[in-house]
């Protein structure tokens, strides 16, 4: 578990879903992601990546030298398959990394957006995404998508990183949209929707969304449907939903009250 207040990494026994001990992790807005392998702690302020087999993550050091070093103010995503991509608006490029297979940076795309903008970034079948939350749009290799006039225009959250698939799921106020992996115009999936968006998550052949005005959404290949919208139970004002996955289990919890829904079934 991450403690952002502290700046710590609590390790959990499973068995008795208590912590067992706990790492600090290097200052500056640390961020951990996981590959096969591996933990990467990412500084989202300095740019500094550290890579940890995940077995000795207990005797991680925070005051170690990084690993790497991407530039300032960075966004990063992992996906199922270890794959990670890491974006600095200074450095302006988008750098992909393989924890598993080497500790350098194996490939690099240039990207020149405006530094003080707020950004996020996915990766769908290997290939990176980024959002520029502050004009709604999204942008991949070679090319970008504008949001306004869609469902996404308004808070957009683009989706968590995916080892598969061959669209881009972006959720906003009012909806979700999808964008082919070339960032075509976006085809909207859903509409009519309230409140703030859990960024959406594709998982064994399913895609999934949800608001905080009570609502998720379902579409799995092979409905008849286009998908199945279901109403959250027991949901409070303040919410801030994630989508998350064990396996091939997913829920969607609420990360202040720690609330879970079941959205594979019907969203008890």
């Amino acid at each position: 578990l991450l403690d952002n207040a502290d700046d710590k990494l609590q390790l959990v026994d499973p068995a008795t879903s208590t912590v067992t001990q706990t790492v600090p992790l290097p200052p500056n807005q640390p961020q951990v992601f996981l590959s096969q392998d591996n933990v990467v702690i990412v500084a989202a302020v300095t740019g500094q990546v550290w890579m940890t087999p995940i077995q000795q993550i207990a005797t991680f050091n925070s005051q170690s030298a990084p690993t790497l070093s991407l530039g300032p103010n960075v966004v990063a995503s992992i996906d199922s398959a270890g794959t990670m991509f890491v974006f600095s608006p200074t450095t302006k490029r988008v750098d992909r990394i393989e924890p598993d297979t080497s500790q350098a940076v194996v490939g690099t795309d240039d990207l020149s957006l405006p530094v003080k903008h707020t950004f996020s970034i996915t990766s769908v079948d290997g290939q990176w995404a980024v959002l520029d939350e502050t004009t709604s749009r999204v942008y991949v290799a070679g090319a970008s998508a504008s949001l306004r006039g869609t469902p996404a225009a308004k808070t957009p959250a683009i989706q968590q990183a995916s080892a598969t698939g061959d669209r881009i799921l972006v959720a906003g106020s009012t909806g979700l949209v999808a964008l082919s992996l070339g960032a075509s115009s976006p085809t909207t999936l859903v509409s009519g929707k309230s409140g703030t968006p859990a960024r959406p998550m594709s998982a064994n052949g399913c895609d999934y969304a949800a608001w905080t005005g009570g609502q998720a959404w379902r579409y799995c290949t092979g409905d008849a449907t286009a998908g199945t919208t279901m109403p959250l139970s027991h949901t409070s004002t303040g919410m801030k939903l994630v989508l998350r996955s064990i396996g091939s289990r997913v829920v969607l919890n609420d990360s202040h009250s720690g609330a879970t829904w079941a959205v594979q079934s019907d969203g008890q």
